[in-house]
């Protein structure tokens, strides 16, 4: 069982251990998601084209090693693959496709050697994830401003 997570509000943004997201202006909070986990939020447009998740992770592996062992676990078709920095916060990003979905997921920690603490941000979509989902307003906006390092846990 992993461990409860308590996110602190500062400035309307949730955050954990350093690290805060802003709640994606113009999607749904979706408390009944079968994806969530216990430390998971999802978010939804009204239409249900797609689903945006934040999830908080504490993990010593690598965060390379950590994303290809889930990609590998999944039986994922890997598109793409790249080192990502978002706001102070670093690690991988990539897109894969399985069971008639595609995905983009980005698992990220702040810049600091002894952070065991990682965010994971992934978007599912029946559609091109490519096309109808990463090129969407509120998308880029989340993940070009909405998730950022803020700081010493």
């Amino acid at each position: 069982k992993r461990e409860s997570i308590m996110f602190q509000i500062v400035k309307n943004t949730l955050a954990y251990e350093g690290m805060s997201f802003q709640l994606p202006e113009g999607l749904y909070l979706d408390m009944t998601a079968d994806e969530r986990d216990e430390n998971c939020i999802v978010f939804k447009p009204k239409d249900e084209s797609f689903i945006l998740s934040v999830e908080f992770l504490t993990n010593r592996e690598p965060i390379y090693k950590s994303l290809v062992s889930y990609l590998v676990q999944e039986g994922a078709e890997i598109y793409t693959i790249a080192r990502v920095e978002m706001n102070g916060l670093q690690g991988f990003e990539c897109t894969y496709g399985g069971e008639g979905k595609s995905y983009y997921e980005a698992y990220l920690r702040p810049a600091l050697p002894e952070s065991q603490v990682y965010c994971t941000v992934c978007i599912e979509t029946e559609g091109d994830i490519f096309k109808d989902v990463l090129k969407n307003s509120i998308v880029r906006t989340f993940l070009d401003h909405g998730i950022r390092w803020d700081g010493e846990a």
